[in-house]
């Protein structure tokens, strides 16, 4: 029997999961998501500091490396990429950037429309849970959890007093009105575990979503075609090749490596590529593959006597062995590092319109990727150049679909990149050199001898590396030549193919990828669910309302249902707001023009808590209202109350908001009755954390803040 699905998604890394949890929010559509790698639950993924083990190591990561790299001296780099559900997100630093609002303008200059930054910037709030910041650029009520650090190391102040001391501008949010300077970085962390992307859109609906389909282990080997349609996937699990067919689309997320190289194998690309490699030529498509652009990389390495870093040597060996300790007790303390602090964004020339340069300051010394391990401690900092003029190219080793492809970043094969990294050298020693990071310095393990600018081509040539950003090989474009999707994301000549992950990115983004590949899952997701008329769970805002009746011991116990199933007998429909309360019809819309979903009334007992919502399956209820006449007032104190029509209902229906993620109240407050503000102030002390109303959100902790005034 042929194994079948609506959507086929290859590839579970940051776009790939985004896209098919948001996909299969619609109970009517079958996702199927095939991953080479395996569950991405184990303790190395969720502990952060473990992803030392990961980058460095060969877990969950496929350890690719590059071809010889004329502009670094003939040298071979590093090219890791996270194998596993989550991808890349389950192996990386974790910092959560977005890049600069005049990279997605660019986008939209080259042709590509909706991909402006004002565009883009809904998708970047809906996928985020922000604990932090509160605003218009970020979002609380996303399923990916983002927030400050909770190593609680003394390094964060002195951080931001070196560039105090070096005169640098001090950035609290680098994913706010402005970008430039330099700060502690936020992370996709949650009570100090790493949120990866699996962990965020497909993790929590394994085996309660019936639609959703994981296939670990499954090495897709090439696409299938009917004609100029793609109609499914061959793939490889253990010994057996099999086969899973697509109703409507297939979604190749592999990433900006293996996206390419799927497509090249299933004979979409250059033609006289493909026939010297002996493939069967289906679209002749030049662009496949080319545009590879990575963030060029160097790092300062200091020994230190300092007690914050990590490090091999014995002396410190047993106080890291009470961090881990403490990390499994309380999920604080240095454990919870991403290793990546601090940092930001700087110009290298002040006549510059954005940041050209961006820094890492590193907990510990890193030599080749961490796969050189010294008995020394200490710190690093890494500084990279955001828009490298230099391409490079991914192209097939061979016609095995099991052999790593050819990876040609051509880092520093232009030479307005050498003289760009020269000029992000001199600003990052002078970072390096301010007199509170100077003291920690016992030895400069890199740079001691490195003094005119020969003497820093000289040595950029001999280090630099990847920083782990790799995009472009699927660009997207309209009238280019080289051009592999369209604004749509679906792959030129073709119909049911679609390419969504960071290869898709014409340009290369001033930031770190990995929010910037979910950003694009959730909007290929939005895009596929409006070109199928599929609906979602998702609310924007994130709101559900319940009516609620004035007599005892009754509530209403409130259930997602699509508006297209009607109301069974004896069940009504809650009003939304400005509804009409019993219809089985949307009654308004929100305002960015999505229908209101309708939400089921059911008559049950009272529960204890006044709001009790499935945080593990919102998707499936939210239990709402009071509990009695006189605990009217729970719906006070933030939360607002309307009036509707309720037929016998002398003073008109309650309704009351439940938001999704147990996020903060959106809508305005309206006033409570004086005779409810009393009742309504001692519930209040009651209420579920994330109820508490707007302008409660937690702030950052307090030695970030008091250095960032």
């Amino acid at each position: 029997m042929t194994e079948v699905a609506d959507f086929v998604v290859v590839g579970a890394g940051s776009a790939g999961c985004a896209v098919a949890g948001r996909l299969s929010e619609d109970e009517g559509t079958s996702v199927a998501l095939l991953d080479a790698g395996g569950s991405g639950r184990s303790w190395v993924v969720t502990m952060p500091g473990a992803l030392v083990f990961m980058v460095a190591g060969g877990l969950n990561n496929w350890r690719f490396n590059t071809v010889p790299q004329k502009g670094l001296q003939g040298r071979i780099g590093f090219q890791p990429r996270g194998r596993g559900l989550g991808g890349s997100s389950a192996i990386n630093a974790m910092i959560y950037t977005r890049g600069h609002r005049a990279d997605y303008d660019h986008w939209a200059a080259l042709g590509n429309n909706g991909w402006s930054y004002a565009d883009v910037l809904p998708y970047f709030r809906r996928a985020e849970n922000n604990a932090d910041f509160a605003d218009d650029y970020h979002g609380s009520s996303g399923p990916l959890h983002v927030g400050g650090l909770r190593t609680e190391s003394p390094m964060h102040a002195i951080f931001l007093e070196a560039a105090r001391q070096g005169k640098f501008p001090i950035r609290e949010d680098f994913n706010g009105a402005e970008q430039e300077g330099l700060g502690i970085y936020q992370v996709t962390q949650h009570e100090g575990e790493r949120w990866s992307a699996a962990r965020a859109y497909v993790l929590p609906h394994l085996g309660k979503r019936t639609n959703l389909r994981v296939e670990t282990r499954s090495r897709v080997t090439r696409l299938l075609f009917e004609g100029r349609r793609a109609v499914g996937v061959e793939f490889r699990q253990g010994h057996r090749l099999r086969q899973l067919r697509a109703r409507r689309e297939v979604i190749v997320a592999a990433g900006a490596i293996q996206s390419p190289q799927i497509l090249m194998l299933s004979g979409i690309g250059d033609a006289a590529s493909l026939r010297r490699h002996g493939i069967a030529v289906i679209h002749d498509l030049p662009g496949v593959g080319r545009n590879l652009q990575d963030h060029p990389d160097f790092i300062f390495n200091y020994r230190s006597e300092a007690p914050y870093f990590f490090g091999f040597a014995l002396r410190r060996l047993a106080g890291q062995v009470r961090a881990v300790g403490r990390y499994w007790r309380e999920r604080r303390g240095m454990m919870t590092t991403n290793f990546a602090e601090c940092g930001g964004f700087l110009k290298t020339r002040p006549e510059l319109e954005i940041p050209d340069v961006q820094l890492h300051f590193g907990m510990a010394i890193v030599h080749d990727h961490g796969r050189k391990q010294l008995m020394d401690h200490g710190f690093s900092c890494h500084a990279c150049l955001l828009r490298p003029i230099s391409r490079g190219s991914v192209q097939l080793r061979n016609a095995d679909p099991f052999a790593a492809p050819l990876i040609d970043p051509n880092f520093l094969g232009e030479d307005a990149d050498l003289d760009s990294m020269v000029a992000a050298y001199k600003l990052t020693r002078r970072l390096m050199e301010t007199p509170v990071l100077s003291r920690l310095q016992t030895k400069d393990l890199v740079t001691a001898e490195v003094s005119t600018d020969d003497d820093i081509r000289a040595i950029l040539r001999q280090r630099v590396d990847t920083v782990y950003h790799p995009v472009g090989t699927c660009r997207m474009g309209v009238n280019d030549p080289l051009a592999v999707v369209d604004p749509q994301l679906k792959v030129h000549g073709f119909e049911g193919l679609r390419v969504v992950d960071a290869s898709i990115m014409p340009t290369l983004i001033g930031g770190n990828t990995n929010a910037p590949a979910i950003m694009i899952g959730e909007k290929a997701a939005d895009m596929i669910r409006k070109e199928h008329g599929l609906t979602s769970i998702h609310l924007s805002p994130a709101s559900v309302w319940c009516r609620w009746n004035a007599g005892p011991l009754r509530q209403c116990a409130c259930a997602v249902r699509r508006s297209s199933k009607p109301a069974a007998a004896g069940e009504g429909w809650c009003g939304a707001p400005g509804g009409s309360g019993e219809t089985d019809e949307p009654q308004t819309r929100w305002p960015d023009g999505r229908n209101v979903w309708q939400v089921l009334c059911l008559k049950r007992p009272c529960t204890a808590r006044p709001c009790a919502m499935s945080v593990k399956r919102p998707e499936l209820a939210w239990r709402c209202a009071a509990r009695r006449p006189r605990r009217r007032a729970l719906v006070g104190a933030g939360l607002p109350r309307f009036a509707g029509k309720t037929g016998g209902d002398k003073g008109g229906s309650w309704f009351r908001w439940c938001p999704p993620h147990g996020t903060a109240n959106q809508l305005p407050a309206r006033p409570l009755l004086p005779r409810h503000a009393e009742a309504a102030k001692r519930v209040r002390t009651r209420l579920p954390r994330g109820h508490e109303g707007e302008g409660h959100g937690r702030q950052r902790g307090t030695a970030a803040a008091a250095h960032t005034s």
